[in-house]
């Protein structure tokens, strides 16, 4: 399908080029006031972040700025120092319940039995036959 190029046409097209080179112009404009406007919302984000982030132990900010969250501190390791002791007395009880045991099946009949002030029995586990 052959074009007829007139003057006319070739007018029209002109008018079309200038019409789109000022919108891509326009646009291009636009574009560089929201680059320029992302930059500067960029800049508050990291100024606001680094507010955050300061407390009185990295600024001059005085100690009630801090607000009310504690710092948490992790301890490696007790300020107590061992005594060398074992812990519980759950093998002193253990032999002291089957001690008891062995001389109630033998003897059939408890008497008095010295037990250490540490130890507590229950009355249920000392029954007279």
């Amino acid at each position: 399908m052959p074009v007829n190029i007139t003057e006319e046409f070739v007018r029209q097209l002109m008018a079309q080029v200038d019409f789109l080179t000022k919108q891509n112009n326009t646009l291009a404009a636009i574009v560089d006031s929201m680059n320029q406007t992302i930059a500067e919302l960029n800049q508050t984000i990291r100024e606001l972040k680094e507010q955050l982030n300061k407390n009185s132990k990295n600024s001059s900010k005085p100690p009630s700025s801090d607000g009310l969250k504690k710092l948490t501190v992790k301890k490696d390791r007790s300020l107590r120092e061992s005594s060398g002791k074992k812990q519980g007395l759950k093998k002193v009880m253990t032999a002291f319940i089957s001690l008891l045991f062995q001389n109630r099946i033998m003897s059939r009949r408890i008497c008095t039995l010295t037990v250490p002030v540490v130890l507590i029995v229950p009355a249920v586990l000392i029954k007279h036959a």
